[in-house]
């Protein structure tokens, strides 16, 4: 599966965030919200009919209203970006990548601790 946009990712979290099944007036209000979009919901439904033929989505009608269902977690897509991620930039990469969220203050004490417990799990 190749990589979604920044465009992609935002409509995507907020499908993930909204469940399994959506419609894209639901998605609208979300990401207008979340993204100040300001987005009409012709825009959002081409956007999001691209995205089902790339495999993000698939969809069906149900009456006048399209449905749509995400085909990978969110979980699924961060373990792969992060794979993709360490492929591209090689060893050392966990340590660059939270060196630069912690000077950009981006990950806070909270994230720093479930880091460390986590690694110390792996011992």
């Amino acid at each position: 599966m190749e990589k979604m946009t920044d465009v992609e990712l935002q409509i995507m979290d907020c499908i993930w965030s909204i469940g399994t099944d959506v419609s894209p007036s639901q998605v609208l209000t979300l990401l207008n919200e979340r993204f100040q979009r300001g987005w009409t919901l012709q825009t959002l439904s081409t956007y999001m009919l691209r995205m089902a033929g790339k495999g993000y989505l698939t969809y069906q009608r149900k009456g006048r209203v399209s449905v749509y269902h995400p085909l990978i977690t969110k979980d699924a897509y961060f373990e792969q970006t992060a794979v993709d991620y360490s492929k591209i930039w090689g060893k050392g990469v966990l340590k660059r990548m939270a060196a630069a969220l912690i000077k950009e203050n981006e990950l806070s004490k909270d994230d720093i601790q479930d880091l460390k417990d986590y690694l110390d799990e792996l011992d």
